[in-house]
């Protein structure tokens, strides 16, 4: 229409070829009407004066010249376009509307633009169906934009930007964990921490530190760049933005922040602002941007003001007369001149969409998109020009690339993430995309893609995930699971694996659910190696905690009890209330004991300390426990391998010290015992058939068969008794033999010649499978009995002389068997088997003493002197004392053995049986006996007895000649320091206190603890008879039942024996 203000009507009519040119060469409809007016003199309608091609072509054949225009156009009165274009005939006013009418069930729209020109009126019609097509495109392309804006949002969001909050004194109250990583710390030493403290230079803290008081003070978001140089990339831009928190009064209680790199997206975002803009101004335009050149210069005739606004112009004067590559010199050797002056050359139209044209817009040179049309205009006079046409498409080409970029930026993100990525769409969970990591995390290929999640792993229909994707679709909320369990069919085998996974909803522009983005970790072999390292734990922790062995650890300077199992604390008499504290401080029994020092020993120098059979006391629910104890200290070493601990380990031996110690007292009687009995001890070590004698035996073999085996022994006896001796050690060793030697030989001595008859009786010690270890025996020389029928009497003397010699060396012992020492396991069975040995061979000579004494007295017959039937009465008198003393030796050795049954025991009844025994020798000295109700206890029967026999017994016999005996048995529950006294092996039993209170002969306070010894005695046989060993078997009894016995006396007041005995103990050891 800027035509027909250019040539004036006379102009159009003297040039009407020309004009006609124009109005065919434009692409809208363009009809020239003249008012019809009706009797009224208003316009009801226009007759048509001329119609452009274009809109020739729209009527079809039909003639139009001088027609109706409502005839021609019938759409025009439907759609009331008539009742306008009337109304601007009798204004004068120019219109310009749009309107839309449906035909063939399409809706067409068109532009109307209708101008009074004198008493003509010029009508374009633009068809903009295209344009409002483009329009709603582009609406939809926007909303496209703006739902791959928020998927590309929930990619960033899994980016690592750099989330925080600041509290009002700009201390850090949160960090992400990309942040945390940035710092390289964890949440605890860097939430509550400033920014200097978190590694921020002073000026970027106190600008960080103006900008929060900024929020707090206008309660308005700040936002700011900073940059810093990369090492690698260079100089950056970061962005960040510090928002307020209110609480309910309004009031600002925090500042949150988040930074990210922004120098790429500053960049794209600076471009995108830039063509928005451009956007909305072509929005905001004319339709269509039009100019007229002339000539292969293209000269610029005309021009409208969309078009000026394209070459950035402010008004049609800078470029009308000039050359285009004057007025946009950017144009040189670009495509968009060198078409115009083809279509100039040629007259061939052009149209082209999209054509990139570079132009300098603000003083900066910018490439914009254009659907171009170039037509040539032939004049009637042979001339022609070029009508160029533009519609910017820039912002259309923009947007499409944007989201063609952000789309592939998106599936970039996910197909190059360090970590597995998918993307579920849809309810049915379809595989959108998902990168090379997941699809092998899963065990699949490309394939997948577009698949059901189901179809791909029917193996999941069972599992928890598809409910957990459709809860998430569902609620639109985050899950995120740690070491999730995943069993997944791969390569035919379900597999069983472990991931770190979130479920991210995207969500479309109204806000509902249309995909899932799954970020996924496979953390199989951490799983694996945690559980692991946690059965690891639990079966050391477990070890540690249940070990029968008592176990600490103790920690630092103050000697801090960090761990303690339950065998330790049941030692020191503690709960576990003591663990975490220093042990000076729960156990202050033990601060003058070596155990700090020797602690600070092990910490100083790292060494490890061990100490054996140490004797600690300890204080349980304020009585004081006495105990034995091996114990080692080994140090633990920190990073930097400096001791900052120590490991104890403990064993309670108090049972075994005292056992060893009653052990090395019955082992020092028995060898007594032997020694005094004039037997010789041999013993056979199988393994090496190393043969060791005592020293009577070696006198007697005449050699020290110490670097010797047992069979060069043989060639010393007689040869009659060599193989039968050698036989029966063989037999002996073998099993079924039950280990038992007794054989009768004669030995010559090798250097002497001398002739000796020995009685030798041994013992074979196997192993658990059978095997002998070792043969211990004992050898008797009987030479002398076998020759007592040649010299009877001469013997009997003899005999007897010797007897009594022994009887005296058995009474004098007690300081030797003190200090004899042994292996006690050894020993205890050595020690049995010399018992069973002594009770034949000191049995046999006795027998035969009696019995040749009543032989000779038999034989003297009436003519025996008084003299000899007073050596006669001696003999048999010391016989029957050495048969006494040789039982009570046995009986004293038999308290050793360890296969007593301890049984529940009535003293009561005990003592009520024994008073039965007594009652004779109770009426024949008036006695008076009191006995209070005694307790149970679990004991020996037998030794019980024994026990009570020999004291009531002890009390009634050392009596006072002058008055009548009075005994007196109390019990009551032991005082700690009764049981304080005794050496017990169960230090938690239940202690009870017995005494036996007599009015007798009494003794001195110094054989208070020497007449528990065996064969001690404080008087004279002919005063008191007894064989000095009644009393050790008291004591050997008390100390079999974990008890003990002690004496007090006034001399010639009478005696106290208190024993202190535990009522419920089962066995000792």
């Amino acid at each position: 229409m800027l035509f027909l203000k250019i040539y004036a009507p006379m102009k159009l009519i003297e040039n009407s070829n020309l004009f006609q040119t124009i109005l065919d060469s434009c692409s809208d409809s363009i009809a020239v009407l003249q008012s019809v007016i009706n009797d009224k003199g208003r316009v009801e309608d226009f007759s048509i004066l001329l119609l452009n091609t274009c809109a020739i072509n729209t009527i079809g054949d039909r003639e139009y010249n001088g027609k109706l225009y409502s005839e021609v156009f019938p759409m025009v009165k439907e759609s009331g376009i008539l009742e306008k274009i009337i109304e601007v005939a009798e204004t004068g006013v120019t219109t310009n509307f749009e309107c839309s009418y449906s035909a063939e069930n399409l809706k067409n729209w068109f532009q109307f633009t209708a101008i009074k020109q004198d008493e003509l009126l010029v009508v374009n019609t633009t068809d903009i169906t295209d344009k409002k097509q483009s329009e709603l495109n582009l609406n939809t392309t926007l909303a496209d934009a703006e739902k791959q804006k928020r998927r590309h949002d929930a990619i960033i969001n899994n980016t690592p930007d750099l989330v925080y909050a600041f509290d009002l004194d700009y201390k850090f109250t949160y960090a992400n964990k990309a942040l945390l990583t940035m710092w390289g710390k964890s949440e605890s030493d860097a939430v509550g921490k400033g920014l200097r403290e978190n590694g921020y230079e002073e000026w970027h803290a106190q600008m960080h530190e103006r900008e929060i008081d900024e929020v707090v003070a206008t309660k308005k978001t700040v936002r700011g760049t900073v940059s810093f140089p990369h090492a690698e990339l260079g100089s950056r831009v970061y962005d960040y933005i510090f928002a307020p928190v209110f609480n309910e009064k309004g009031e600002v209680e925090a500042v949150t922040g988040t930074t990210r790199d922004i120098t790429e997206i500053k960049r794209a975002e600076e471009k995108l602002q830039q063509s928005e803009t451009r956007f909305r101004n072509m929005i905001e335009q004319a339709p269509v941007a039009m100019l007229l050149s002339r000539g292969e210069d293209v000269v610029i005739e005309s021009i409208n003001k969309p078009m000026l606004q394209f070459m950035n112009k402010k008004s049609a004067d800078e470029v009308l007369g000039k050359k285009m590559i004057e007025t946009l010199p950017e144009l040189v050797d670009q495509q968009a001149i060198q078409i115009v002056i083809d279509v100039q050359k040629t007259g061939i139209p052009f149209r082209g969409d999209e054509q990139p044209v570079d132009l300098l817009i603000n003083g900066k040179l910018e490439r914009r998109y254009f659907n171009f049309s170039y037509d040539c205009i032939k004049e009637a006079e042979g001339s022609s020009a070029v009508l160029h046409m533009a519609v910017d498409v820039t912002e259309q080409w923009l947007v499409r690339r944007k989201i063609e970029e952000s789309e592939k930026r998106f599936r970039s993100l996910i197909e190059e993430a360090p970590v597995g990525t998918c993307l579920y769409v849809g309810p049915d969970m379809r595989i959108e995309i998902a990168n090379k990591i997941i699809m092998d995390h899963w065990g699949r290929g490309p394939e997948i893609i577009g698949k059901n999640m189901l179809d791909v792993f029917p193996e999941a229909i069972n599992q928890p995930f598809p409910e957990i994707l459709k809860e998430v679709y569902r609620t639109g909320k985050l899950y995120e699971q740690k070491g999730a369990r995943a069993d997944i069919i791969i390569n035919g085998e379900l597999t069983t694996l472990y991931f770190d996974f979130t479920y991210k909803p995207l969500f479309d522009i109204n806000g509902n659910v249309y995909a899932i983005l799954d970020v996924a970790t496979d953390v199989t072999e951490q799983v694996k190696a945690n559980r692991l390292l946690q059965e690891n734990q639990d079966f050391i922790r477990k070890i540690f905690y249940t070990s029968p062995v008592a176990k600490l650890v103790y920690v630092g300077k103050d000697m801090i009890l960090r761990e303690a199992n339950e065998k330790m604390l049941s030692i020191f008499g503690r709960d576990t209330s003591i663990i975490g504290k220093p042990i000076g401080e729960t156990m202050p029994e033990l601060k003058n004991t070596e155990l700090f020092e020797k602690y600070n020993y092990v910490l100083e120098t790292g060494e490890i300390y061990e100490v054996f059979a140490e004797r600690i006391e300890f204080v349980k629910d304020g009585i004081s426990y006495l105990g034995y104890y091996d114990y080692t200290y080994k140090p633990l070493f920190d990073d930097n391998n400096k001791p900052y601990g120590v490991i104890c380990i403990a064993i309670d031996v108090t049972d075994q010290v005292y056992a060893r110690q009653k052990q090395e007292e019955a082992e020092a009687g028995l060898r007594g015992a032997v020694e005094l009995a004039q037997l010789g001890t041999w013993s056979i070590d199988v393994a090496t058939n190393g043969l060791t004698y005592s020293d009577r035996l070696i006198e007697w073999f005449g050699f020290d068969p110490a670097d010797n085996d047992y069979n060069e022994v043989i060639p010393v006896l007689m040869e009659e008794d060599r193989e039968r001796v050698s036989n029966a050690v063989a037999w002996a060793l073998n099993p079924e033999s039950g280990g038992v030697y007794d054989e009768v030989y004669t030995v010559v001595h090798p250097k002497t010649g001398h002739k000796r008859i020995l009685h030798a009786q041994g013992k074979t010690v196997f192993d658990l499978a059978g095997n002998p270890v070792r043969m211990n025996g004992t050898a008797q020389d009987v030479t002398i009995q076998q020759e007592l029928q040649i010299a009877l009497e001469q013997e009997v003397r003899i005999r007897t002389e010797e007897l009594a010699t022994a009887i005296e060396e058995l009474e004098t012992t007690n300081e030797d068997l003190e200090k004899s020492n042994g292996r006690l396991l050894q020993s205890n069975e050595e020690l049995a088997q010399f018992a069973y040995i002594a009770s034949h061979d000191l049995q046999e000579p006795l027998r035969k003493i009696s019995t040749f004494s009543q032989m000779l007295e038999s034989s003297l017959g009436e003519n025996k002197t008084a003299g000899a039937q007073n050596y006669i009465d001696k003999i048999v008198h010391s016989a029957t004392r050495m048969r006494s003393l040789i039982n009570d030796v046995l009986n004293y050795s038999q308290l050793a053995k360890s296969e007593e049954q301890y049984i529940e025991v009535d003293l009561n009844e005990v003592v009520t049986n024994l008073i039965s025994d007594y009652d004779l020798l109770i009426e024949q000295k008036k006695a008076k006996i009191h006995i209070d109700k005694l307790p149970f206890v679990n004991a020996n029967p037998m030794q019980m007895t024994q026990l009570f026999r020999n004291l009531i017994g002890n009390a009634l016999k050392f009596s006072k000649k002058d008055r009548d005996p009075i005994i007196s048995i109390l019990a009551e529950p032991a005082e700690l320091s009764d049981i304080n006294k005794i050496h017990a092996g169960n230090l938690n039993a239940v202690f009870y206190k017995i005494q036996i209170k007599d009015n007798g002969i009494g003794f001195q306070p110094e054989y208070f603890e020497r007449i528990f010894n065996i064969f001690q005695r404080l008087h004279s046989k002919s005063d008191y008879e007894g064989t000095g060993i009644g009393l050790a078997m008291c004591k050997k009894i008390m100390q079999n039942h974990g008890g003990d016995i002690f004496a007090e006396s006034n001399f010639g007041e009478g005696s106290v024996f208190s024993i202190i005995i535990p009522i419920n103990l089962t066995k000792l050891l």
